[in-house]
């Protein structure tokens, strides 16, 4: 599977075949394309390139990203969704890595975190201010028991 860049702000001429040229002085290209407006048949100024050998991708990449072509300075960028940078092509079994860093807790101050203790609610309770009465549920008013009653009849 080949590497796919996708290649923005082209210039209004610049067609499938002046794109592969580009990047094929880097490189095999399996497929260069100008996205172009289905109605008028005009460039949108961008456009999508595959190359398949990975290597030669990253070259690319590193030399086309602000690059004139047909007068304009285009910008080159890996399309979403791939892994990148590529795997190396010797497939080696990967190096033993250190055993991890056990996370440091910073250092406490009594007073805050007695501070910090008078500001926490137990879980589920609610917050002041926002408590609901009887009066307030059910539009009407009354208490509890008037809510199942037809007051207007």
């Amino acid at each position: 599977m080949g590497v796919k860049f996708d290649v923005s702000k082209l210039a209004w001429k610049t067609d499938d075949a002046g794109l592969r040229a580009l990047f094929e002085t880097y490189g095999v290209v399996t497929s260069a394309q100008v996205a172009k407006d289905w109605e008028m048949g005009r460039s949108r100024r961008f456009g999508h390139v595959t190359m398949e050998d990975p290597h030669a991708a990253q070259a690319a990449l590193s030399a086309l990203q602000g690059a004139e072509l047909d007068g304009a300075v285009i910008s080159v960028e890996i399309a979403p969704g791939q892994a990148w940078p590529p795997a190396p092509a010797a497939s080696a079994p990967p190096a033993a890595s250190a055993a991890p860093t056990p996370a440091v807790e910073p250092p406490v101050d009594a007073e805050q975190a007695d501070a910090d203790q008078d500001v926490q609610r137990p879980r589920g309770a609610q917050r002041t201010g926002v408590q609901t009465t009887p009066h307030s549920v059910g539009g009407v008013g009354g208490t509890w028991g008037d809510q199942d009653k037809n007051t207007f009849g």
